[in-house]
């Protein structure tokens, strides 16, 4: 797999919000370490898990520290949005993705993504959010209806 660029951090921050996914949570973040695209970041912030989750993303993190942070919450936020949300505000990266702890990406997935975003942006200019929902229409990358906002977005677009 090829690493980030050197620099001030990865272009895309992949968020995950985990709670009690001990279960899930290691398929998924194999399935983002063999994403195609190199530019990337994983946070994964835990919700006060009661299983072996937290055990789980630390190994990770321990055994991936370029590519993953593992960050433990003091205590529950009450929803994965909440947790997201916080996520969100701290991300300084151009692109921010959000996973689930029991999702399983592509190879491909960021990559497809930052290049419809690319061609969003393109089209409707850098200043604006784009959302993507990854929606199946073909080729799996169009969102629904023809603006740059979609209603259920998987990633966002930062000017």
């Amino acid at each position: 797999m090829t690493q980030p660029p050197d620099g001030d951090g990865a272009s895309i921050d992949v968020l995950m919000a985990t709670y009690n996914g001990e279960r899930f949570v290691a398929e998924q973040i194999e399935s983002i370490l063999r994403q195609s695209h190199p530019d990337w970041k994983l946070t994964v912030r835990d919700d006060c898990s009661t299983d072996g989750t937290c055990a789980v993303v630390r190994d990770y993190a321990r055994r991936h520290p370029d590519r993953i942070v593992a960050q433990e919450r003091g205590e529950n936020s009450g929803s994965a949005e909440q947790n997201f949300f916080e996520m969100l505000l701290e991300s300084t990266a151009r692109y921010v993705m959000l996973c689930d702890q029991d999702d399983l990406w592509l190879d491909d997935k960021i990559a497809l993504t930052v290049g419809r975003m690319a061609e969003m942006e393109h089209r409707f200019g850098a200043d604006t959010a784009v959302l993507d929902a990854h929606r199946s229409h073909g080729d799996g990358c169009e969102p629904e209806g023809d603006g740059p906002i979609d209603d259920a977005g998987a990633a966002a677009g930062r000017a």
